[in-house]
């Protein structure tokens, strides 16, 4: 029901579920579900699952489970980062834009605030990532290696100033004076 009025909100309850199962059929055939041992879904008249079971490879769900973030997304929840730096940075490496780029569907208000609520949790999760990975190895005197982490934030946020001040800090330490400058200059 929830996808229903997710996807066909205007639509009466019947034609919105015929779509949802042409939508389906086509999809299963598409990925080849049926085909598939394990399935990568599990569909019941009540609920769309993907099987975690199967050999299916999600970005989605490989950057929440680096990052120690159970699925569905509670929005209360922030990252555990008391992981290890290797798995922080597997999940920046899997960290490849906004959730669902360029994908909308324009007559539906409520797919619209679903992904851009996503959208926007997912790119807090790995803006917080990249501080926590600069943020370590700044720690640890490694200036160089802490740089790319502090630039991809303001790559990604330039209106946030902490990533800002963590890029001038990092190009200060390692002795870049001129750069920090600027970089100051740039963000002011």
């Amino acid at each position: 029901e929830k996808l229903i009025d997710l996807l066909w909100p205007d639509y009466t309850e019947s034609s919105a579920r015929a779509n949802l199962r042409r939508a389906l059929a086509d999809l299963r055939q598409a990925i080849g579900d049926h085909q598939a041992e394990p399935p990568y879904l599990h569909i019941s008249r009540e609920t769309l699952q993907f099987n975690t079971a199967s050999d299916a490879w999600v970005d989605v769900i490989a950057f929440s489970a680096l990052l120690g973030i159970k699925l569905p997304i509670n929005p209360s929840l922030s990252p555990n980062y008391s992981m290890g730096i290797d798995q922080l940075e597997e999940a920046i490496r899997i960290y490849r834009g906004p959730f669902l780029e360029g994908f909308s569907i324009p007559d539906s208000a409520s797919f619209e605030e679903w992904s851009l609520l996503t959208r926007e949790r997912f790119q807090r999760q790995a803006l917080q990532t990249l501080n926590q990975l600069a943020q370590a190895y700044q720690e640890e005197g490694e200036y160089e290696r802490a740089l790319p982490y502090a630039w991809r934030q303001v790559e990604m946020d330039p209106w946030q100033e902490s990533g800002h001040r963590q890029v001038m800090r990092l190009l200060a330490l390692s002795g870049q004076r001129g750069a920090a400058l600027a970089q100051y200059e740039a963000c002011r």
